[in-house]
C-alpha cells in the first residue's frame, strides 16, 4: 500500500485526552469551579472540537485567532471571548510545561482591552429606603455594615463578634480579597445597628 492511500492520522481522541490532563492539572492547582468551567468546559472543550481530528499542539496563532473570530462572529461579548482567550493562554502554558510543544501561539494573541463599565452606585434616597425597608434588627445590621464598610457580602457572613472593636469602630475582616486580612471601619449608624442586633 502506497503511502499515498493511507488514511490520515486523526488527533481528535489524544485532543480529548489532553483537555482531561488539562483539567486535571487545573484541578491540582486548587482553581476554583468557575474557572475549571471556564476554561475546560468551555474553552478546552469547544476547541478541541474546533480543531476536530487536527492535533492541538499544532494549533498556531493563525488558527487561535480564528477560533476566537468564531465567538465574534457569532455575537459573543467581549467579555466572554476575553474569557475564552484566558482559557487558551492556560491550555498552551500546559502544553508547554508538559513538552509536548515548545510554541505557545498565545504570545502573537494581542491582549484585549475591556472597555470599562461606570458602576452603579445607590442615590442616599435608595440607601436610606434600602434601610426602612428592614424588617429586623439582622436585616438592618446586614444593610448597615455593608454600607458602612464596603465590605462584599461573602465577607460579612465571616466576621464573627471577636472581629469587632466596638470601642474603635473597626471590623477586622479575615481572608477577604485575595486571601488577605484587613480592617475596615463603621460609623454611628452601624455601630448603632449592632447593638440593636446584640439587644
Amino acid at each position: 500500500m502506497s503511502s499515498a492511500s493511507l488514511p490520515a492520522r486523526s488527533y481528535a481522541r489524544a485532543n480529548q485526552e489532553l483537555a482531561k490532563s488539562f483539567r486535571r492539572y487545573l484541578e491540582a492547582k486548587g482553581l476554583s469551579r468557575n474557572t475549571l468551567r471556564n476554561y475546560v468546559d468551555e474553552t478546552a472543550k469547544y476547541f478541541v472540537e474546533f480543531m476536530g481530528s487536527a492535533p492541538l499542539v499544532g494549533a498556531d496563532h493563525r488558527v487561535l485567532r480564528d477560533f476566537l473570530g468564531s465567538f465574534d462572529a457569532r455575537g459573543c461579548s467581549a467579555s466572554a471571548i476575553d474569557r475564552h482567550t484566558a482559557g487558551l493562554r492556560a491550555l498552551f502554558r500546559f502544553l508547554v510545561l508538559t513538552g509536548l510543544t515548545k510554541n505557545d501561539p498565545t504570545l502573537r494573541i494581542a491582549h484585549r482591552k475591556m472597555p470599562k463599565r461606570v458602576p452603579r452606585v445607590l442615590t442616599i434616597d435608595e440607601v436610606e429606603a434600602l434601610i426602612a425597608a428592614a424588617r429586623s434588627p439582622v436585616e438592618r445590621l446586614v444593610v448597615e455594615v455593608l454600607y458602612a464598610t464596603g465590605v462584599r457580602v461573602s465577607e460579612l457572613v465571616n466576621i464573627r463578634l471577636e472581629n469587632i472593636d466596638f470601642a474603635e469602630h473597626v471590623i477586622l475582616v479575615k481572608k477577604g480579597k485575595g486571601s488577605k486580612d484587613r480592617y475596615v471601619l463603621y460609623g454611628a449608624p452601624a455601630a448603632r445597628a449592632i447593638a440593636e442586633y446584640q439587644a
